[in-house]
């Protein structure tokens, strides 16, 4: 199976990061602590910066390790620990 990892990009806009680290983790956060571990985002030069811990909605653990459940034209492959 192939892992959706990277910078996630529609119509030519990026949408989304995903770092091994974040989809192992989150899930877990999410579900005890009520946190994620998010990735600031510069809207103007379209660039992600680092990452940072915000509050969430406590829920269910949803695994998405293989599968990238949203629309989205390309996901370019980027290596970053989160």
């Amino acid at each position: 199976m192939k892992m959706h990892l990277g910078k996630v990009y529609k119509d030519g806009k990026m949408i989304n990061h995903r770092s091994l680290l974040k989809i192992l983790l989150n899930p877990l956060l999410r579900k005890f602590l009520g946190i994620q571990i998010a990735t600031k985002f510069n809207i103007k030069t379209n660039e992600i910066g680092s990452p940072i811990i915000m509050k969430c909605k406590v829920g269910k653990i949803k695994w998405c390790i293989f599968s990238y459940d949203r629309d989205f034209d390309l996901i370019k492959k980027e290596r970053r620990l989160i």
